[in-house]
């Protein structure tokens, strides 16, 4: 694709009044800067905008249906309006904000084309332009090319509180749009854009489908974190994750947008991501990278991301890169008052109930546990298109089939077991082991040791008080782990308000840690609670 077919399609869809990145808000302008043609459009669509805020008089729908027709030149025209001018003898009583502004555009081109040659010094003419209906094939044709130019998006995945424009989701109308938001509470959800992009919310996450056009594919976190895995993009299509005025615009393959209050951190498990804040020019973020960028936009991190960090991250594609095409059926799982509380499919992660998955025909095995950990296992098939409903077993038969859990473990059993809760994101359940851990061996090293892990659990789930409690439990006999616990004491001070604990708390950790990991970030944190 040449230089100026990629700005015709960004032309294009701004002109539909999509918002732009900003990687390709500043591609628009700059081939403008040196091309003839592209600079006298935006000069003619600047003009235009400043008529169109200052002319209170109606235009005459048979100039808007004129110009529509007439306008061969201004392709933009006919997608922006023309298909629905067109195919409506008549304009509606009150349009909104944004098509009227594109009717008096069109009225102003038909001037335009009226008074000039050429319009854009694109083509040549007669002065006075012909009014004719469009033909029923021409529109259909625009309409199928408009068609063509969308991927398509669905929800493959929601487990616990999920909500898609704030209402609870079934996932036998699964399909998703531009404008929508997905939204989880304690729980968890994926979608699934064609081709070949997967993207997982965590916890307490929201995020809007901003764009589907094939050619650029944008998803706004709005809040929370989202993983995307993806192939690598052919030429002249994009995707990005954006966060605030930062956008994340893949090369490729799996990465992370976290947005949180003033900050977007941007973590690269594979491949490279190019990052740019409005129309800065975009910095590449390589592999087991990240980069931290808070809102007056100062980088306030850049640092490796470790495996164990990164198979944290990968936890959340509960999916195995499920594509539309294939055969699929639906099951959903569903908990009654005494019985499981999250469930897993075929050995996958354990995911609140209820959960809905797109899931391939066949046989599969469900793995349902309850609160006390016990766990019980049934079979199900599901043919294609099919919805398959189970659920879950009553809490007695469910603790029947797990006796042996019953027995006291080993502390090396039950750390096991809590790591690979949280390697599967169960905060909660990994909670649980770490605290019968506790209970079952308090002399032990391991009781003490899990402490900072404890701590960052509680954090995470939103509980400061009992996190800053095993903080500083650890902290008390510190051993390897003192920088973590210091940082995670330092978070839990923040979270509380308690800002002279907390800083003193940073104080601490640059003097005793000048080189951490954290420094930079405690740094500035420090500058801002002695600021004015």
């Amino acid at each position: 694709m040449t230089e100026r077919e990629e700005w015709e399609i960004l032309q294009t869809r701004w002109a539909q009044g999509e918002r732009l990145s900003p990687a390709e808000e500043q591609e628009r302008l700059a081939f403008a800067a040196h091309d003839a043609p592209a600079r006298r459009e935006l000069e003619m669509f600047a003009a235009l905008r400043a008529r169109a805020a200052g002319d209170g008089d109606p235009v005459p729908e048979e100039l808007i249906n004129g110009v529509l027709d007439a306008v061969d030149a201004g392709p933009r025209l006919r997608l922006v309006g023309g298909v629905a001018a067109i195919r409506r003898p008549r304009l509606p009583a009150a349009l909104p904000e944004r098509l009227r502004f594109w009717a008096l555009v069109a009225a102003g081109l038909a001037l335009a084309v009226a008074s000039s040659a050429a319009l854009l010094g694109r083509s040549t003419g007669p002065t006075t332009p012909t009014v004719a209906a469009a033909p029923a094939t021409k529109v259909q044709s625009g309409a199928r090319q408009m068609a063509q130019e969308l991927a398509h998006s669905e929800l493959v995945l929601s487990a616990g509180e999920v909500l898609v424009d704030g209402r609870a989701p079934r996932l036998e109308h699964r399909a998703l749009s531009v404008g929508q938001v997905l939204a989880t509470r304690v729980g968890r959800a994926c979608f699934t854009i064609d081709p070949a992009i997967d993207v997982c919310l965590a916890e307490h996450s929201q995020v809007q489908l901003e764009s589907v056009m094939a050619s650029s594919i944008r998803v706004r976190v709005e809040t929370g974190l989202a993983l995307a895995s993806l192939s690598r993009r052919n030429a002249g299509s994009t995707f990005a994750l954006l966060a605030g005025d930062v956008s994340a615009l893949a090369h490729g393959t799996v990465f992370a947008v976290r947005h949180e209050r003033d900050e977007a951190e941007i973590i690269v498990v594979e491949g490279s991501v190019a990052v740019s804040r409005s129309v800065a020019s975009p910095e590449d973020v390589g592999a087991h990278s990240r980069v931290v960028v808070d809102s007056s936009g100062t980088v306030s991190e850049r640092s490796n991301v470790d495996q164990a960090e990164a198979e944290r991250l990968l936890t959340l594609r509960a999916t195995n890169g499920i594509r539309l095409h294939a055969a699929f059926g639906v099951l959903e799982l569903e908990s009654r008052a005494t019985g499981a509380t999250r469930a897993s499919i075929d050995g996958g992660p354990v995911l609140p109930l209820p959960l809905q998955s797109l899931i391939g025909v066949g046989r599969h095995r469900v793995t349902w546990r309850d609160a006390g950990d016990h766990e019980q296992e049934s079979w199900t098939d599901v043919s294609a298109g099919e919805t398959r409903r189970l659920e879950a077993p009553l809490g007695r038969a469910l603790a029947m089939t797990s006796a042996a859990l019953a027995d006291r473990p080993t502390p090396a059993a039950l750390l096991e077991a809590a790591r690979s809760e949280v390697g599967h994101g169960n905060r909660r359940a990994a909670l649980g082991l770490y605290e019968r851990l506790r209970g079952f061996y308090p002399t032990s090293p391991e009781a003490h040791t899990v402490l900072p892990t404890i701590g960052r659990l509680y954090l995470d789930l939103g509980d400061a008080n009992r996190a800053l409690r095993n903080f500083d439990a650890y902290l008390s006999n510190p051993g390897t782990l003192a920088p973590e616990a210091l940082s995670g004491k330092i978070r839990a001070l923040r979270a509380l308000g308690q800002h002279a604990a907390e800083r003193e708390a940073i104080q601490r950790y640059l003097a005793r840690y000048p080189r951490g990991l954290e420094a930079p970030r405690f740094e500035k944190r420090l500058a801002e609670l002695d600021g004015p």
